[in-house]
């Protein structure tokens, strides 16, 4: 009995007739749309590319092994809080910036990926390497003019795996040096911590290097180093000197703001609202309390507290 291909299953799964994917796949590059966030480029796939893209992307967290727990973007069980605990009892915190991460996820090293990895397609039979009509079809519909697309589904997960020989390789250099340290990554914000004082020229150099060989290049302007006494702030979260994770007391005082403008003049978005008292929950569960318990008779939340009144 013949194994079923990657195409088979996608044209299954998504209900599209034989040879649709294909004929996707010729045209893709004329289904982005470019936009601009912040000076930030992204170009977004037509929805029609998007659903592929995103079946792309299940595939890959349901066919390969979970990613190590220093990966702590983008998969199911990954956040800036579980990234900033990594680091939360070091006292030195070096962090780094990759440079156009996903721009310089390039085709080729997406197609090694997909020719040097197996997966298990069919849950009866043993994972399997690729045939070049699947891994042809998999680059085709997941690169834009040459690399990942900021915008599209599938780029994160394609991304995380790809960088797997890296990550492992800078580990691997970090343990050559006579201090115990610890690594995490998150999307192209690498962090690396230690209870000792870091040799910031030597550890920049060291990871440069290693990203280099594969295309990557650092963002200098990004590179801090950060001890004991100074304000350490790891993707957006502070760590206080006994190891706590913090908001911040920029993020604090917005979210106090926006809260105001809501109970008492309606102004703003109610779901952006709630989600971000949930996140702040996670990091400051003490200052959500206190936050709600002092707005509890601001305007609407009066007699029926904050939360209810975000939702009614």
């Amino acid at each position: 009995m013949q194994e079923i291909s990657i195409i088979d299953l996608m044209q299954i799964d998504l209900g599209f007739e034989s040879g649709y994917l294909e004929k996707l796949d010729e045209r893709s590059d004329s289904l982005y749309k470019k936009h601009f966030i912040n000076n930030r480029r992204i170009d977004a796939p037509d929805p029609e590319l998007k659903i592929v893209q995103c079946w792309i992307s299940d595939f890959l967290r349901a066919t390969t092994p979970k990613l190590p727990s220093y990966v702590s973007a983008y998969e199911y069980d990954c956040s800036i809080i579980k990234n900033a605990k990594l680091h939360a009892n070091s006292v030195h915190i070096l962090t780094l910036d990759i440079k156009a991460f996903f721009p310089s996820c390039t085709e080729e090293l997406v197609r090694d990926y997909f020719q040097s990895t197996s997966f298990k397609i069919d849950p009866s039979r043993k994972a399997r390497k690729l045939n070049k009509a699947e891994i042809d079809l998999l680059v085709g519909l997941s690169c834009y003019q040459g690399s990942l697309s900021v915008g599209a589904p599938s780029s994160p997960a394609i991304a995380n795996r790809l960088m797997a020989s890296i990550d492992v390789s800078i580990i691997e250099q970090l343990k050559k040096h006579d201090k115990e340290y610890l690594y995490s990554r998150y999307s192209d914000d690498i962090t690396i911590s230690s209870k000792e004082w870091i040799n910031t020229e030597a550890i920049v150099s060291l990871v440069s290097a290693v990203l280099e060989q594969s295309g990557f290049i650092l963002n200098d302007k990004k590179t801090h180093c950060r001890g004991k006494g100074d304000r350490r702030r790891i993707t957006g979260l502070y760590l206080s000197p006994d190891g706590r994770i913090s908001l911040g007391a920029k993020r604090k005082k917005e979210l106090k703001h926006e809260l105001y403008l809501f109970l008492l003049h309606q102004e703003g978005n109610q779901n952006s609202l709630i989600g971000k008292i949930n996140f702040a929950q996670q990091v400051e569960p003490r200052f959500v309390a206190n936050v709600l318990s002092k707005y509890a008779n601001y305007g609407a939340a009066k007699g029926v507290g904050v939360m209810k009144a975000l939702t009614m």
